[in-house]
């Protein structure tokens, strides 16, 4: 990573930010070996581990005193670093083009190196057992086991990759390519580049949004930030107020379970001297703070509570603490509804067609209402609607609960939406390709014919409750159990075949962001009707998960569209 130009001369900001959701503080600055770069934790967290390049050395922190207590070899320019499983540290090794295991504990002599290639500079985060590692020299970003630090596939990007990002399943990969002024995605399931999109000038960094629903990227040669959705592959907006000068790169700073406000990300000024505090449900900066020179690098501490800047202009880490306002204790529990809804065959269905949906809802008076559409499908299937068009979005335009039902009422009743599906088109795809091949395969036709036959007793089970769509058939206790069972062949079959596409998979993750926006809501002083929407295949698995919350009164479905008869 070549040398970055001098600081920027610019009014001072300060060294506190104060913001109505939280305080930005600058804690310390703590003087490293030359040319500070990847900051790593420890496994225990107490400790951090600076790569600092210029000084061919990793500098180690004492957390609690901000003072260096160790010196390591780091080999050939090391940029990044982190832990792997046995908790050897995996170096980059920028001169020498490869990654360096050292034992900390046991000394720092590297015990083996990878090749991986020419000029690699800094790691993704870890998601799904996976960091991405962008080789700035010969145009490709390299797979790593993250456990052993083993190198993997690669992919050729462009001229000159910057740090990239994983969506939250780990099946999308975002990487800048700095010198062609594009953000390249990559569809880990089926290892083909899906798209290519021009940005800004000079991207230096990507990082997804907590919801998943963009990658913003930071360019630094225009001085923008570029909301690219995750779904589309489209720039749906561009940030230039406040950014920069000379943006360089970004993290996410989630909000924990119980605070209120909106998510933040951390922006690097590499010519300013400063970080940018971008507010990601206003989608603008709200402030600056002075940190040291030339920041180059932002790592979050794993408690959410700190985060470590790493400064090549003066060879500093700048810790940043992050105080937030101390959670109230909730006055009430919101009553939480989950209906099971039938996608299109609600248009067909006699006994539980739209006109009953409507009516359910319509009884409840949800305050909010949890939808299972994608985030980065949402934003368009919204703007459609509040533009009085038909959604557009191949996904959305199908589902007519929430064509025909949710977007129409939250117009009469006022309630909020909020979508949590983790549904996207590669998940669907890698789904529809990998059973297909299950199916074809005669060595894995035994369990195939089981899960074939725990579907025909599934389906007979529901038969035997009555009519299949029934909503009081739907939303009893009898027919989750019978989905239930008439999925575990498959599930314990076909699970690692399909990796996050699994039903299993994607519950686990709808389930997180419907937990995510319940604790948002219950902090922020929630509505006393919360409505959760969802398929009705997958409805009672969701309910029961949703029952470990004691914060929350959860309805009785079955009783709530019985009462449309």
């Amino acid at each position: 990573m070549a040398a970055l130009a001098s600081a920027h001369a610019a009014a001072s900001p300060p060294e506190t930010l104060e913001l109505e959701h939280a305080t930005f503080r600058l804690e310390r600055l703590i003087p490293t070996p030359a040319g500070p770069h990847g900051v790593a934790f420890s496994p225990g967290a107490d400790r951090a581990y600076v790569a600092c390049a210029a000084a061919d050395a990793v500098a180690v922190i004492d957390i609690e005193t901000g003072e260096v207590i160790n010196r390591l070899d780091g080999g050939a320019s090391p940029l990044d670093l982190y832990f792997a499983r046995d908790g050897a540290l995996i170096i980059t090794q920028f001169r020498e083009n490869k990654l360096a295991r050292v034992r900390p504990r046991a000394g720092d002599r590297a015990i083996n190196s990878s090749a991986v290639g020419r000029g690699p500079t800094l790691f993704s985060r870890a998601v799904a057992g996976r960091r991405a590692l962008v080789c700035e020299f010969d145009g490709s970003v390299v797979e790593i086991d993250a456990d052993t630090g083993r190198p993997g596939r690669s992919w050729r990007i462009g001229a000159r990759p910057y740090p990239a990002d994983f969506t939250s399943d780990g099946v999308l990969l975002f990487v800048p390519a700095r010198d062609d002024n594009h953000l390249v995605v990559i569809d880990t399931l089926s290892g083909s580049v899906r798209a290519r999109v021009g940005v800004g000038a000079q991207p230096e960094g990507a990082a997804i949004t907590p919801d998943d629903a963009h990658c913003i990227v930071v360019c630094g040669g225009s001085n923008e930030l570029h909301l690219v959705n995750t779904a589309t592959f489209e720039t749906t907006a561009i940030i230039r107020e406040d950014v920069g000068p000379r943006p360089f790169s970004i993290a996410m700073i989630p909000r924990p379970p119980a605070a209120t406000g909106p998510d933040y990300a951390v922006i690097a000024n590499a010519e300013a001297d400063t970080i940018s505090i971008l507010d990601l449900d206003a989608r603008a900066v709200v402030g600056r703070l002075r940190i040291g020179k030339r920041p180059v690098v932002v790592r979050p501490h794993p408690d959410g509570e700190r985060i470590f800047i790493s400064c090549e202009g003066d060879n500093t880490v700048a810790v940043v603490r992050i105080e937030r306002p101390t959670p109230t204790t909730p006055t009430m529990r919101p009553e939480v509804l989950i209906l099971g809804a039938l996608h299109g065959a609600h248009i067909t269905s006699e006994r539980y067609g739209v006109d009953v949906l409507r009516r359910a809802v319509r009884d409840f008076n949800p305050g909010h209402v949890l939808v299972e559409i994608p985030p980065a499908r949402h934003e368009h299937a919204l703007r459609d609607h509040r533009a009085g068009r038909a959604i557009a979005d191949p996904r959305v335009s199908r589902l007519p609960e929430y064509t025909r039902v949710v977007f129409p009422l939250m117009d009469e009743l006022g309630f909020g939406v909020t979508p949590y599906s983790s549904w996207t088109a590669e998940i669907g795809a890698h789904r529809h390709a990998q059973l297909a091949a299950i199916a074809s395969d005669p060595d894995r036709a035994p369990e195939w014919r089981a899960r074939q036959e725990d579907f025909s007793e599934m389906n007979r089970r529901i038969d035997a409750l009555g009519a299949p769509d029934d909503p009081r058939v739907i939303h009893s206790d009898a027919y989750d159990r019978a989905v239930r069972d008439g999925h575990a062949s498959s599930d314990r079959f076909f699970d690692r075949d399909l990796g996050p596409a699994s039903r299993p998979a994607m519950i686990e993750r709808d389930v997180a962001r419907i937990h995510r926006a319940l604790d948002r809501m219950i902090a922020e002083g929630a509505p006393e009707r919360i409505l959760v929407l969802t398929g009705a295949a997958s409805r009672g698995e969701v309910e029961r998960q949703l029952r470990s919350r004691s914060d929350i009164a959860i309805k009785d479905a079955g009783r709530a569209v019985g009462a449309n008869d």
